[in-house]
């Protein structure tokens, strides 16, 4: 006969490849349903985390998948695919220099990860990009004249006005460097 920890064992067991099938057929909802009964029996509750995260970014949930995400970091602060969870759903809301910050904490769990490592340098480049188109902006309303004929031309070469954010300003950046 068996003890009462033997039968949750199996019964965890079993709903955990319940939930793993559903996943794999794309069945994420049902999966998420399977995973949150596995928590109650499991000591691995960072793994489900991990899991219910990827249901949710399965579904592009991605508030979700970041929530999940952080639940499986708090279950085992030591385990980098947590990280890597978190990270992806704050790639994915548009959140490119914290993502960044999160995979490259993972790597400090684990600096051999080819995935955290891969993630951490897409979202880091990602970032600077953004940053850099958002510090310099051209005045279109210079090119009027341009752009529409009936407007009169302007007297003299028509330069660009180069625009730097109020962060780029504090930076001490030259806007005649940028030109």
């Amino acid at each position: 006969e068996r003890t009462q920890p033997e039968l949750l064992h199996q019964a965890t067991h079993q709903t955990k490849q319940l939930a793993t099938d559903e996943f794999r057929k794309g069945n994420y909802h049902k999966a998420i349903e399977y995973y949150d009964q596995v928590l109650a029996g499991t000591d691995e509750k960072q793994k489900i985390w991990s899991n219910i995260s990827a249901c949710y970014a399965g579904l592009k949930q991605w508030t979700k998948a970041f929530e999940a995400g952080l639940e499986a970091v708090k279950a085992d602060a030591q385990w980098p695919k947590g990280y890597f969870r978190v990270g992806r759903a704050l790639y994915e809301m548009g959140h490119k220099a914290d993502a960044s910050r999160v995979f490259q904490a993972g790597l400090k769990k684990d600096p051999d990860n080819e995935e955290l490592q891969k993630w951490q340098a897409k979202s880091q480049h990602e970032h600077t990009h953004e940053k850099n188109i958002q510090r310099v902006t051209v005045d279109y309303k210079r090119f009027e004249s341009i752009i529409d004929p009936d407007s009169v031309a302007p007297q003299g070469p028509v330069e660009p006005v180069i625009e730097l954010t109020p962060e780029a300003a504090r930076q001490g950046i030259d806007p005649a460097q940028l030109e």
